[in-house]
């Protein structure tokens, strides 16, 4: 292992972690805006899923007793549907620069619609709506290694409280990444160089997690996803350039 990546990752894996426990999102995706410069495209999506893993789990240990289980078991299935045709299609066409492209036009779009567009489209909590939304964030997490946007935004018009919102998506996302890394290793995205990579940046994820449930009381989530979102725009302008 290289010295100055495994220290860029311990610093990216932190923030990403404090972000994550102030706002319960953004984890997967302020790791995308940094690992793609060091690692291919596919070897950055499976250390990403391999990572969020344990930032969900944690996070739906402490909201363990909000959790809706009637929402689980639909999402599930349509996310491994959907993760499946994304994950062989990033497999049958390999690491081209069109990737970093189109996640660039994603960074974009989605800071977009988290800034202005969460607010002004309701969604109606039907099968219908939690299959095409869950079924859009398994083919972006697939692709992207971040459609974990696309199925809170749906489960926000779905919760009966921020609790039960918290507690239900970090639990579906946590067994959604599992199902994500297993496809992964399945088609022979992991290698033993990145496996370390990854155990060796855990201790930075709970270190950020335990920082970032502190933080909490002073820092408000809508000013934080403010933040992320202008990072994610700055991102995707320049991986488009």
């Amino acid at each position: 292992m290289e010295l100055n990546i495994l220290l860029i990752l311990f610093i990216t894996v932190l923030v990403a972690a404090i972000v994550q426990g102030i706002s319960g999102f953004a984890f997967g995706i302020i790791m995308l805006m940094v690992l793609p410069y060091f690692f291919s495209y596919s070897q950055t999506l499976a250390m990403v899923s391999f990572m969020t893993v344990f930032a969900l789990g944690y996070n739906a240990f402490l909201y363990r007793q909000y959790i809706n289980w009637k929402q689980v078991p639909l999402t599930i299935v349509t996310f491994i549907v959907s993760d499946f045709f994304a994950v062989w299609l990033l497999k049958y066409v390999g690491d081209a620069p069109i990737w970093y492209t189109l996640l660039g036009i994603f960074f974009i779009l989605m800071a977009a619609y988290l800034l202005w567009g969460q607010d002004r489209f309701r969604i109606r909590p039907t099968t219908a709506n939690a299959v095409l939304f869950n079924g859009a964030s398994g083919v972006v997490t697939g692709m992207f290694g971040a459609g974990g946007p696309i199925a809170a935004a749906y489960f926000l018009a779905v919760a009966k409280d921020a609790k039960e919102y918290l507690g239900t998506t970090q639990i579906i996302f946590f067994f959604t990444m599992m199902i994500d890394v297993v496809l992964r290793a399945i088609n022979g995205m992991y290698t033993s160089t990145m496996i370390v990579y990854g155990i060796s940046s855990l201790w930075c994820a709970v270190l950020g997690l335990l920082i970032g449930r502190k933080l909490f009381q002073y820092i408000s989530a809508a000013t934080l996803r403010k933040v992320v979102c202008a990072l994610m725009f700055f991102s995707g302008i320049k991986m488009l350039l």
